[in-house]
């Protein structure tokens, strides 16, 4: 090849250095360079997976303009022709790594237009955003940007103080072509004496990266970011890479010991159980994108890990090559368990995360990922009942922040859970669904209680006169549950209904079949004076315990007890505040509201003598009782020693008159 003479038009040629033309980076790229050089990255090895990169698409072009353009097919060119591959080479005398590989090559002026092409797409962005990552990493912040930006070739000079491209193009005609720079502001181009289609890159290693001449160090590398490139990648005669990506094939042809030993590499390997369900998904439209997706049975040893870069979850790959471990952005949190591989030529290489969270690509990934894992769960609630229990006992909580996080899929995901109701065995659950199915006539709300565990709500006074309706009620016990109802305000046209909270009223429903619990049950009649006597004990209440209640009124919904707690409507429950305080928040504690029945016989009693000894001792003990009463069917007394003596009062003197 000639040295190419300076042209007094390309503001870029300078006086041709020996052997060679040398040119001028622009301003911008220069500025670049300075930063790769003269930084400390955290992630200097990504250099080998760029250069990898970049050689397995150098394959791919040949072998794609093979096919309409015959003159470009090497087959009868004698050394050309062999297979194709991406080599890569150690000098530890020389400390020299060489990646070449058997792709398209590049002519002269596409050598300066491709190294070139930072120079032309949003370097002076690129230069802020290192010169920003450079003051973090010099006030002691953790800096990780090499594999965030479209550094590319680039990326070579932050283990390099020299890089030399030989490249032979493809092209009838084409000459050999030789690209050095040392990196700063100048390159030279000039001629070379390679017979060979394709590309060698050689990197003259600079003092602090030593350990990028040790064959397991590179090795590591490869498995890490290039183990599923589909050309082999070689260290002498050794292939390092495994090639062939389980997601690019058809499912057919797939076995499952493929399958389950994937699941167990993606899983950290510390897994002995099978996957509660698959998916090998190929999307064509409107994006395209290759997927493996597992569903656990049971977590990762993984998943309770506090920081995200110790968890492992969704793994994002572009065209085999891979990007992030734990793409948080191509699941919602809500799917965090959930593990697989995401590969799609639909995205740039050097992808960011800020990139993820705003790129359209990805948020359709994400819809189509979360529609059918949701087809798939569902599918394994009908299909595999008992396994699917196993697996919302472990995961449930976490699936349940679907209801509150995810406004799209809100029902779908209600529809998957599994609750906890009256009329359920401690071991059993009811979904959504057969709850409604499940509703008597008349009964036109579904009704939940939320509380620390199944035992208290199951005796707790708000559920006593729909248990004797045979009406249900769904018994939340989750932490989660009061995010939950939140975001769930109905299902299935169903209003979801707080039995504990507000001014709750017992629908009218119609008897079941012979069904003793349903039928109404006779009151007795009030005696005169009963209603006056119950309004005076209510003022009363009102007054003792003004400090403690927001209001004291006549219940309507309960049954047997003689009284119980309600939180107001838009109020945090009991449950929520004391969440909210073992979590170390802020929490202004909302005074309850005291409901007393009016057809129990003690708070009868006590009205009855408030009228007879008004201002007695007797009274105010039995007063304070029945507010301790109503705390204790919540789970607890607020003065427990207070309660203590008054009920120790009041059996003493119950116990002198049955001696008597």
């Amino acid at each position: 090849m000639t040295t190419a003479t300076p042209s007094s038009q390309d503001p870029q040629a300078q006086a041709a250095a020996p052997g060679g033309e040398q040119r001028t980076f622009s301003t911008e790229v220069q500025q670049l360079l300075h930063l790769m050089v003269h930084s400390l990255y955290s992630k200097k090895e990504i250099f080998l997976r760029e250069l990898i990169s970049n050689s397995s698409d150098a394959i791919d072009t040949l072998r794609f303009l093979a096919l309409t353009r015959p003159e470009l097919k090497p087959a009868a060119e004698g050394e050309l022709a062999e297979a194709p591959a991406i080599e890569i080479a150690i000098d530890k005398d020389q400390k020299i790594i060489r990646i070449t590989d058997t792709g398209i090559g590049m002519t002269r002026q596409q050598v300066i237009d491709n190294i070139g092409t930072i120079a032309r797409s949003g370097t002076a962005t690129l230069v802020k955003q290192l010169a920003q990552q450079k003051e973090k990493a010099q006030s002691g912040q953790a800096l990780d940007v090499i594999g965030q930006f479209g550094v590319g070739f680039y990326s070579a000079f932050m283990v390099a103080d020299k890089v030399e491209l030989d490249t032979l193009s493809a092209e009838p005609g084409a000459e050999p072509v030789l690209w050095t720079c040392h990196g700063g502001g100048t390159y030279t181009i000039s001629s070379s004496s390679r017979r060979r289609i394709g590309t060698t890159v050689t990197l003259h290693l600079n003092s602090d990266a030593a350990e990028f001449l040790e064959d397991w160090r590179l090795e590591g590398i490869v498995k890490q970011y290039s183990n599923y490139v589909k050309w082999p990648i070689k260290l002498g005669e050794r292939q390092l890479n495994r090639a062939t990506a389980l997601w690019a094939k058809r499912p057919s042809e797939v076995s499952e010991d493929e399958y389950k030993d994937f699941y167990k590499e993606l899983m950290g390997g510390f897994v002995t159980d099978e996957p509660l369900a698959r998916l090998h998904i190929h999307l064509d439209a409107p994006y395209q994108f290759q997927a493996i997706v597992y569903i656990p049975q049971k977590p990762g040893f993984d998943f309770l890990a506090d920081r995200d870069d110790k968890r492992r979850g969704m793994q994002l790959y572009v065209r085999r090559v891979f990007i992030l471990d734990h793409a948080d952005e191509l699941l919602p949190p809500w799917l965090r368990f959930v593990r697989g591989v995401v590969d799609s030529d639909d995205l740039p290489l050097n992808v960011s995360r800020e990139i993820l969270q705003k790129n359209q690509v990805i948020s359709a990934i994400q819809k189509q990922l979360v529609k059918k894992i949701l087809d798939e769960l569902k599918r394994a609630k009908n299909d595999k009942p008992d396994l699917y229990r196993a697996f919302f006992e472990e995961f449930g909580t976490v699936l349940k922040e679907g209801i509150f996080l995810d406004a799209g899929n809100r029902e779908k995901v209600a529809e998957i859970c599994l609750w906890q109701s009256l009329k359920t065995p401690v071991d059993k659950h009811i979904t959504l669904p057969e709850y409604v199915a499940a509703m008597p006539e008349g009964q036109d709300e579904i009704y939940f209680i939320t509380g620390s565990s199944r035992a208290v709500l199951e005796a707790s006074p708000h559920v006593e006169s729909l248990r004797r309706l045979g009406v249900d009620v769904l018994l939340l016990t989750d932490a989660v549950d009061e995010w939950v109802v939140q975001g769930l305000s109905e299902f299935d046209k169903k209003k979801l209904k707080p039995v504990h909270k507000g001014d709750f009223t017992p629908p009218k429903v119609k008897p079941k079949d012979g069904s003793d619990e349903s039928k109404e049950k006779s009151e007795p009649e009030a005696k005169p004076g009963d209603e006056a006597e119950l309004g005076s004990l209510v003022a009363h209440l009102r007054s003792r315990f003004q400090e403690q209640v927001k209001e004291v009124r006549l219940s309507s919904r309960l049954e047997g007890s003689p009284c119980v707690l309600v939180s107001d409507e838009g109020d945090l429950g009991p449950h929520m505040e004391q969440i909210l305080l073992r979590a170390g928040r802020k929490v202004q504690v909302q005074k309850p509201i005291l409901e007393i029945n009016p057809k129990n016989p003690l708070v009868k009693s006590l009205a009855h003598l408030l009228v007879v000894r008004p201002g007695s001792d007797d009274v105010a003990t039995y007063s304070d009782l029945i507010l301790d009463l109503a705390y204790l069917a919540q789970g607890a007394v607020p003065r427990p020693g207070s309660t203590l003596a008054a009920l120790g009062k009041v059996l003493e003197r119950d116990l002198r008159s049955v001696a008597t």
